[in-house]
């Protein structure tokens, strides 16, 4: 009989640390209540930290509760392979400079307007491309929204200067500037994590899809390795191709891509 107390006892012991264990110390109560709501689990060490939530800002439960359901189905789920274009493209980065091109790097306009006659005379484009856009001090930030499309966003010497929202598949352009964003729905630049409209007195979104008002005082912020963050009051112009051999009229801003084309910022 003893042996069978003691036996229960070390049990009940085992149990006890386990459940320790299982749910982190510290952790925020909202949290752990809105994950056993969501998903009947409590949460992980890693989903314990509240800078994974607006970091750590929140004004209530529900507003918690959003940001949480954004983290669990945000950009850290997305796979780079939802980024696809022309193979050839893709071969050529990952050989010449060892890396996956990004969706705006896959639009074939880059590259001498989409025109090209062989392996190695693509590959003289994309180098130029690359070339050009180092010699103009223009960078390229991307950011991945949902698993159709992504945020591209366009610095000169560290400032942002344009932004673009494209495509995963080819990087075809789907609007183009600030304004023609927004214009097009709020649900453009809704993605699962950061990339909500927030208001940056507040701190909460503003839109959660398409149709809501939005504030000059707002920021699209876009989730991901890009972190892209920038003011949608700051008139952000559009990117699209031209022809190197005309200024196109209302451009803020053409530089050099490859063969016959050009980038223009208007």
């Amino acid at each position: 009989m003893k042996k069978s107390i003691i036996g229960s006892l070390i049990v009940c012991s085992l149990l006890q640390s386990f459940m320790v264990m299982a749910q982190p110390a510290g952790c925020d109560p909202w949290i752990v209540s809105i994950y056993t709501e969501l998903y009947q689990r409590k949460p992980n060490t890693e989903e314990c930290n509240i800078k994974n939530y607006n970091n750590g800002s929140w004004s209530s439960y529900a507003q918690l509760k959003e940001y949480i359901k954004a983290y669990k189905s945000g950009p850290a789920s997305l796979s780079p392979a939802s980024v696809t274009g022309d193979p050839w493209i893709t071969s050529i980065y990952k050989t010449v400079y060892g890396r996956q091109p990004n969706c705006w790097e896959l639009n074939i306009n880059n590259y001498n307007g989409g025109s090209w006659g062989s392996f190695d005379e693509l590959t003289r484009y994309v180098r130029d491309f690359q070339n050009n856009l180092q010699k103009s001090g223009v960078t390229i930030e991307t950011a991945m929204l949902s698993k159709d499309r992504s945020l591209v966003a366009f610095k000169k010497d560290g400032a942002y200067i344009a932004a673009n929202i494209l495509s995963n598949t080819n990087g075809s352009i789907i609007a183009g500037g600030a304004g023609n964003i927004i214009a097009g729905g709020a649900g453009n630049i809704i993605a699962g994590g950061a990339g909500n409209l927030i208001d940056l007195v507040s701190g909460k979104i503003i839109a959660s899809g398409g149709g809501n008002a939005i504030s000059n005082t707002a920021s699209i912020i876009a989730g991901g390795a890009g972190n892209i963050i920038f003011k949608v009051g700051s008139a952000l112009a559009s990117v699209s191709h031209g022809s190197q051999y005309s200024l196109q009229s209302g451009a803020k801003l053409q530089i050099a891509a490859s063969g016959k084309t050009s980038l223009v910022f208007k």
